[in-house]
């Protein structure tokens, strides 16, 4: 009997173990999800059409990009905001949202991840090019620029992320010569150390006490997406 239930603990550990990770930083756990429907779940049988509600992580992120940077902080951070001023009170829905955005960016990879959008491809009947890369929007270093549309109402967001109200130009030189160092193999183990630490407490600062200018949101009308063939 006694083998018996460690065998089924020794299982049920290894049940809980699949999808996970061995994470570093406690506080993503803290991390308010994103909550969305997913109406094709329903379609194919796969998710009960009494709550078709799917609740995304910081965790799954990570485990879909394989890291948690600030890059990927951003994006989290961003596409919950927008969804907040699209939807306000009601559930996002995915395969009704589009994107357009000044240029490519992990930033997409959270957005596409979240809302089901994609680029290039997808089912033509939920979510085919729904994510464009628009140059008019404007092209400036630091600078990414993406509007968010409901497909059902029309109502747009536009999304700005100003990396230079993240890291300062001394902060993002220092950053970019210590990554460099660390990719090359270069760097001592303290500043692998010192990359990490600044990296995550960007990561936090991000997720929990988002300076002001990093990410801004506003309705506008005055956007006409591109047409895609």
């Amino acid at each position: 009997m006694c083998k018996k239930l460690i065998y089924i603990f020794m299982f049920l550990a290894v049940l809980t173990s699949l999808g996970a990770a061995n994470w570093a930083q406690e506080y993503y756990a803290d991390v308010p999800p994103v909550k969305i429907k997913e109406p094709l779940g329903v379609m194919v049988g796969s998710l009960n059409p009494e709550n078709p509600v799917i609740t995304i992580s910081i965790h799954d992120i990570g485990l879909y990009t394989g890291h948690i940077c600030p890059g990927v902080a951003v994006g989290f951070k961003a596409t919950a905001l927008a969804l907040d001023a699209l939807y306000g009170d009601a559930t996002p829905v995915r395969g009704k949202i589009r994107i357009a955005t000044n240029t490519p960016s992990d930033l997409l990879d959270v957005v596409s991840y979240i809302t089901g959008a994609r680029a290039f491809y997808g089912r033509d009947e939920v979510n085919h090019n729904d994510i464009v890369v628009d140059k008019t929007l404007g092209e400036k270093p630091g600078i990414v620029i993406m509007i968010f549309q409901r497909k059902d109402t029309g109502k747009m967001v536009k999304v700005v992320f100003n990396k230079a109200k993240l890291f300062n130009p001394k902060e993002m030189k220092k950053m970019e010569q210590l990554k460099e160092k660390v990719i090359k193999g270069k760097a001592a183990k303290r500043e692998e150390m010192m990359m990490r630490t600044n990296l995550q407490e960007k990561v936090k600062q991000i997720l929990f006490n988002l300076p002001e200018g990093v990410i801004t949101v506003k309705t506008i009308k005055d956007y006409n997406f591109p047409e895609m063939k």
